[in-house]
């Protein structure tokens, strides 16, 4: 069974890429809601939080699982690796033979993704832009959609690029909104190549939806980034360490 972590919303680009390959197959989808954002958290709390999240995923009865969050994967993704059971897959290290065409690539992502200089190292002088835009995950987790901060938080991006990196998986939630700020720039986001990478591990039947974070706040902003494919979250729960449901 096909587990699919994220810290909030920003997982559900790859689900929806996955639905749209093989709408019967179903995953176990986990959010972190309640202690979302990751991106401006210390390397030592993304790793907890993470490694509880995989293990409550494990638990569900997840074998595989797709660490859909640059954050974790470029932060912890190899630590997470070796003190896991179940086998998995990180979106950061999909994403690299992807950019590896481009001559000069312009990135944003959060602040603990940049921090972390994973792409750094595998992208070299081809990385001329590395954007932190720390207000966007919060904005996108309270399912509002701000033009002036989007626009402020993409006015240090290099648009003399071949590309622009999406290196969070909330932003292509948004990407209609960010390709209006910067207009004639691919936009590169690995969650469809990501998505048929996982295929084979996703079983036929339903998908189940689970939240640390509120039910109800968790579906209706889902609902309002995924319009054009009918999002059903049959079944949500709270862990026990949500903070917000009593």
């Amino acid at each position: 069974m096909l587990g699919i972590l994220d810290s909030g919303l920003g997982g559900l680009t790859v689900w929806k890429e996955l639905k749209n390959l093989s709408p019967e197959k179903g995953v176990l989808y986990f959010a972190d809601s309640a202690r979302a954002p990751y991106g401006n958290l210390p390397k030592e709390k993304i790793f907890i939080y993470a490694k509880e999240s995989i293990d409550h995923l494990i638990d569900l009865g997840a074998t595989h699982i797709a660490i859909a969050c640059h954050t974790i994967a470029t932060t912890v993704g190899p630590l997470l690796k070796h003190s896991c059971k179940a086998k998995l897959f990180d979106i950061a290290s999909h994403s690299i033979p992807l950019l590896t065409t481009f001559e000069k690539i312009s990135l944003i992502g959060t602040t603990a993704t940049l921090s972390s200089k994973f792409y750094d190292r595998f992208l070299s002088k081809k990385l001329i832009s590395k954007t932190a835009c720390p207000n966007l995950v919060p904005m996108i987790e309270k399912g509002i959609l701000d033009f002036d901060v989007v626009e402020k938080s993409l006015e240090p991006v290099d648009k003399d690029t071949d590309a622009l990196f999406l290196a969070c998986t909330h932003f292509p939630l948004i990407k209609d909104v960010i390709q209006v700020f910067c207009p004639n720039i691919p936009l590169i986001d690995p969650a469809i190549t990501f998505a048929n990478t996982l295929l084979s591990y996703a079983k036929i039947g339903p998908d189940e939806f689970f939240t640390t974070g509120n039910p109800a706040h968790f579906y209706n902003h889902a609902s309002i980034f995924c319009r054009e494919k009918k999002v059903t979250f049959p079944f949500l729960i709270k862990s026990l360490y949500s903070p917000l449901i009593t």
